[in-house]
């Protein structure tokens, strides 16, 4: 929240899998992400001690599988 009163809103109740996707709030607009750098982000503010803490990684896991699938399904101009 910044000294406006704006906030921005991180949250993962959509997640089947603890961190993905991060449903990411701002002046009532969201948008979903299965970048694993919020997950970092959302690591490196919340405290060790917080439930659930050592499961936030699990996004990085899947959001390595999901970028496999994609490049491994392109098919590129020279057919290849």
């Amino acid at each position: 929240k910044n000294k406006d009163g704006n906030k921005i809103v991180i949250d993962n109740r959509n997640a089947q899998f603890y961190s993905l996707p991060w449903t990411i709030t701002y002046d009532n607009k969201s948008m979903d992400t299965y970048n694993p750098k919020i997950s970092e982000l959302v690591r490196s503010i919340i405290p060790t001690e917080f439930n659930n803490y050592g499961k936030l990684l699990g996004g990085e896991l899947i959001f390595k599988l999901i970028e496999e699938e994609i490049v491994d399904n392109l098919e590129y101009k020279n057919g290849h």
